[in-house]
């Protein structure tokens, strides 16, 4: 018998939007990664591996509903983890060095060797607390037996707001710089990292706030976050048609 049986119909919703979510940024990533080679740009690297990498604390959940439906079988904890947890360091570093790369800034390698360095000494730890006793140092992913309900350690939980809030926060001020800047398609695109940032920081703020949350806030959340993605790309890759429309119709 299937795992899924076992399930409510609002535990699996929360697993379906989590794999639409996370099919969307792996999609949208990879563009922005394949868009280097047509647009010469290296920042589009970057900035793709960060979106792609943002999505990975979903990708447990989304590897799960996929498992449990045709088998009784879901990831291990450690596995669960390991993939939730240990990948964001990657596409947080990947971020900071575009962000500097394309804001000129001077020092923009002492950004890359301190978030580089950071993020090393953050795996060492984290590896070694996971096996040294994850479920008091790391946390529980399956709490009280239940594969949709997870409990973080204050350790966790404090790492995983400083990299989402430096992420949201840079890419605040890289909109708000965006913005004001006498280009035209520059302060569009702008405009869009805006509302991707502003929607994504809204989506957070509802997942961090509201612990038990109705079917409603959890598939306005996740729009919040798909919306957020496809802003996030145009921020950066924006369609020649649309971008002479919208130019056109604020001239």
């Amino acid at each position: 018998m299937a795992y899924i049986e076992n399930l409510g119909y609002f535990d699996v919703l929360r697993l379906s939007l989590g794999l639409i979510f996370t099919i969307i940024s792996m999609i949208i990533g990879i563009i922005m990664i394949l868009k280097y080679f047509s647009l010469n740009r290296s920042n589009l690297i970057l900035v793709g591996i960060t979106w792609i990498g943002l999505a990975f604390p979903y990708v447990p959940d989304a590897i799960n509903l996929l498992l449990i439906t045709f088998s009784d079988f879901f990831l291990p904890e450690q596995i669960y983890l390991i993939i939730t947890i240990s990948i964001l360091p990657i596409p947080l570093c990947c971020w900071l060095v575009a962000i500097s790369d394309i804001l000129y800034f001077q020092k923009q390698k002492i950004v890359a060797i301190i978030s580089i360095s950071i993020s090393i000494i953050f795996e060492i730890v984290f590896f070694s607390l996971l096996f040294l006793d994850y479920e008091y140092f790391i946390g529980d992913p399956y709490t009280n037996g239940k594969i949709v309900v997870q409990t973080y350690s204050p350790f966790i939980q404090i790492y995983f707001l400083t990299c989402l809030g430096l992420f949201v926060l840079t890419g605040l001020i890289f909109g708000f710089q965006a913005v004001k800047s006498s280009d035209a398609e520059i302060k569009l695109k702008g405009k869009f990292l805006l509302g991707a940032f502003i929607l994504l920081l809204f989506a957070l703020a509802i997942e961090v706030i509201i612990e038990d949350p109705s079917p409603s806030i959890v598939i306005a959340r996740s729009i919040m976050r798909s919306v957020s993605a496809l802003l996030f790309y145009l921020g950066f890759i924006l369609p020649n048609t649309m971008k002479k429309r919208l130019l056109k119709h604020n001239s």
